[in-house]
């Protein structure tokens, strides 16, 4: 009876401990998710900007080319370096998402297996 019984609570005690640890590598995917979308949210808002950075510069040129505002060259040409930067770092932006979630998605493949071994082995 008391190896029944040991048994029974050995069983429980990993039940438990594989349950944690699902629970664990959830919760860690969500976060991982949530930070995957706050950082597309964070490139997309930069997006606009710059968006509407280059829009203005456009303009600034249009302006210039006009000869209403030929004072204002030399800005209008910083305002286009400044723009052609922010959009090369927007370029970096996406690219260490697009590996931020190569690398979510490994994590996560290398959890769900670690998940099957455990509950391969408890059975």
């Amino acid at each position: 009876m008391l190896k029944t019984l040991r048994a029974k609570l050995t069983a429980a005690l990993l039940v438990f401990v594989v349950l944690s640890l699902i629970s664990t590598v959830a919760i860690y995917i969500s976060a991982n998710r949530v930070e995957h979308a706050v950082r597309v949210v964070n490139i997309s808002g930069k997006e606009r900007m710059l968006t509407q950075k280059m829009s203005k510069d456009a303009d600034d040129i249009m302006i210039y080319k006009s000869g209403s505002k030929r004072d204002s060259a030399n800005q209008a040409n910083i305002t286009v370096e400044e723009t052609s930067n922010a959009a090369v770092e927007g370029m970096k932006l996406v690219s260490d998402l697009t590996k931020a979630a190569g690398n979510i998605k490994e994590t996560s493949n290398k959890t769900a297996k670690i998940i099957d071994e455990i509950a391969f082995q408890a059975n």
